[in-house]
């Protein structure tokens, strides 16, 4: 949607940069959904023990975070020299990108214990939060800040969205925890 709206008011060019920058998110996308699926098949079936989610919560997690940090760095470069000079990009703006990136990626993680135990009306309160939230910032802040605020509500919204998602987490684990201490 961000894309959508810096196109709407700003010109092809600005909105090709931009959107070349979110292209440096998708293999962190990719890597995130396989792992989202796969967790969810896996924890309905209770075949991990919490040993075994740490393991790999702690992995996906660094994981995420350096390919958030190389994209964040690097990523201006990458920009330069896949699409050329024409094509440069602040290096804020490849952060913002990234960490909306990271912040996906750990919401996805929440996500698939949520989906789990059949609470999927959480990930859609969560979403539809996510995606108004971005919806208003992108009319305030891409007129006046073009692909900074393109990025910036990009943030924005993923961070809400994942807020609820975590609230919901919580709640959740701690409903489950005393539900198995109420039958002990």
């Amino acid at each position: 949607m961000d894309v959508l709206f810096l196109e709407y008011f700003h010109t092809s060019e600005v909105t090709g940069v931009y959107y070349a920058a979110k292209l440096l998110i998708v293999p962190l996308s990719i890597f995130s959904s396989s792992s989202y699926g796969l967790l969810i098949s896996i924890q309905s079936k209770g075949d991990f023990s919490q040993e075994d989610i740490r393991e790999y919560t702690f992995f996906h997690i660094t994981f995420s975070v350096l390919v958030t940090i190389l994209v964040g760095v690097l990523g201006p470069y990458v920009i330069i020299l896949l699409y050329g000079l024409d094509y440069k990009i602040d290096i804020v703006i490849t952060f913002l990108i990234s960490t909306s990136g990271l912040l996906i990626s750990i919401k996805r993680l929440l996500s698939s214990s949520i989906l789990s135990k059949g609470n999927s009306n959480y990930i859609l309160i969560s979403n539809f939060v996510g995606v108004s939230l971005g919806i208003f910032c992108c009319f305030i802040l891409i007129p006046k800040y073009a692909a900074l605020g393109a990025a910036f509500s990009f943030l924005v919204s993923t961070l809400f969205s994942l807020l609820l998602i975590y609230i919901y987490f919580r709640r959740i684990g701690n409903s489950n925890i005393s539900n198995s201490n109420n039958n002990s």
